[in-house]
């Protein structure tokens, strides 16, 4: 009997890709939407479930008893500049959201219950050694302590209950659709423009939308014990100017780095009012991702030199 999973969140793009990777696993999966329009592309292998909230989910007990597993990527994302409102929404939607689907499904007989945090819940930065999941968390945005209020509010339903919780922390998600770092990156590369990042030799962890939808697929497998976590990235830690090389192998084109000192681009930065993309293009953000190669046996499948220009070429113009 094919494995019954839903997977929240299917209308993004991390979502599609996961619930494609599952179907061709042989599962039967129930694509959870909030927009019943937005999922057109595999509405013939996968069943449709239109659900404007998490709540109105939570409460749908006749969809909840007939899974095996439920893979949770519905969020409300980060977004800079947020409004007061908007900050609110991340614990209406990322810890309450989190916390009713998940005791509906424990409370409905769901054995597996997959969530998909973010690398903000434990940190921002890393200087010297990458971060483990043994490491104090310290979330410094609403987004980020809202996705590690959610992970110990998983922690004790998973006690209380005796459901199965996997938790992956990803770093950037880069992939066919996904916005953010890369695509500003890839629309800079696009119009020429000579970038002053050639002289950064910072470490920052990746993950390919294919490499986490494949971790995906194994956290429904075999796990070793009741409540896991894990750190989930691309084969290895790159820096900003080889993702701009990697990006510009992706375009075809040549990549036209500066070799300006880094404390010259910070300040650039500032005088710009983009304090944003300091840490982004400057600092590093490196996991440590030996727990799941050891505990899971997950390595991610698809090398970033292979998984980063492929995503570039993939997305077109």
């Amino acid at each position: 009997m094919p494995l019954r999973v839903a997977v929240t969140g299917a209308n993004g793009f991390v979502g599609r890709e996961v619930c494609r990777r599952l179907l061709d696993d042989g599962a039967e999966v129930t694509a959870v939407v909030r927009a019943p329009a937005s999922y057109l592309e595999l509405r013939d292998r996968a069943c449709v479930v239109h659900s404007p909230d998490l709540t109105d989910l939570a409460r749908n007990a006749k969809l909840l008893g007939r899974l095996d597993a439920i893979v949770h990527l519905a969020a409300h994302v980060h977004q800079p500049r947020q409004s007061r409102v908007a900050t609110d929404r991340f614990r209406e939607v990322n810890v309450e959201g989190t916390r009713a689907v998940a005791v509906a499904a424990a409370e409905a007989g769901v054995r597996r219950f997959v969530y998909i945090s973010s690398v903000k819940a434990t940190a921002e930065r890393t200087f010297g050694d990458p971060v483990a999941e043994s490491d104090l968390a310290r979330p410094e945005d609403a987004y980020g302590r809202s996705k590690r209020e959610a992970e110990l509010v998983l922690e004790t339903i998973a006690a209380a209950t005796g459901m199965e919780v996997v938790i992956g922390r990803p770093p950037l998600v880069y992939g066919r659709g996904a916005k953010g770092n890369v695509r500003q990156l890839v629309s800079w590369l696009r119009r020429g423009i000579p970038l002053p990042l050639g002289a950064i030799e910072n470490r920052r962890s990746l993950i390919a939308v294919e490499n986490l939808a494949d971790f995906c697929s194994r956290a429904l497998g075999k796990v070793p014990s009741r409540y896991s976590l894990y750190h989930v990235a691309d084969d290895r830690a790159i820096s900003t100017p080889q993702i701009i090389q990697l990006i510009a192998s992706g375009l075809d084109r040549e990549a036209r780095l500066l070799r300006v000192p880094p404390a010259a681009v910070r300040l650039g930065l500032r005088v710009l009012g983009r304090r944003d993309l300091i840490d982004r293009l400057t600092g590093s953000l490196e996991l440590d991702t030996r727990r799941v190669a050891l505990e899971l046996g997950w390595r991610p499948p698809t090398a970033i030199e292979v998984a980063m220009p492929r995503s570039v070429r993939e997305a077109g113009p």
